[in-house]
């Protein structure tokens, strides 16, 4: 279970890592994606704008490396959840557009696509929560090179995975 858990939260961070990268190169875009948001104040849209894709891409990185922390894996889940909440807001404000979720690399829309990738990415951390599952170094040290490279390319497909369901689920 210790590996299940591992590829889940590796999964995890690939899909932060792509969402952070692309909406740090989409600043304006995301800028504009949170001004449909009434409760953010105007003055600080780009800063917030600027802010998301960091923590992504921090929080993706030691989840990666150092995911067995709770403070990481709590993190992740508060993030996860603001993304339920702006997804089920556009959902029940019939807000179908465009939002920045993966900056111009990905186009996806507000609603249940959304609402359905951030209760993945949440269930795909409890392995982690509840196992405790190693992190990267540990791994490394105690594998041959297959399981590394068998538990590596499982994680990418996972990520994969919940970026496409996202994607189909956005085309309907």
């Amino acid at each position: 279970m210790l590996i299940i858990s591992l590829i889940f939260r590796v999964g995890v961070g690939i899909v932060l890592l792509i969402s952070g990268l692309s909406k740090l190169f989409s600043v304006v875009e995301t800028t504009n994606d949170l001004k449909k948001f009434n409760f953010l104040p105007i003055k600080y849209l780009g800063f917030i704008a600027l802010l998301i894709p960091i923590v992504e891409i921090v929080l993706s990185i030691f989840l990666i490396i150092k995911g067995n922390e709770l403070i990481i894996l709590t993190g992740c889940m508060a993030v996860f959840l603001c993304f339920m909440y702006t997804h089920i807001s556009a959902m029940i404000s019939n807000d179908n557009t465009n939002c920045s979720c993966f900056g111009k690399l990905i186009k996806s829309r507000h609603g249940f696509g959304g609402v359905l990738q951030a209760n993945l990415l949440l269930i795909s951390l409890i392995p982690s929560i509840i196992y405790k599952s190693n992190n990267l170094n540990f791994f490394f040290e105690t594998n041959g090179q297959l399981e590394i490279c068998i538990v590596i390319f499982i994680s990418l497909l996972w990520g994969t995975n919940m970026i496409l369901i996202r994607r189909v689920l956005d085309e309907f």
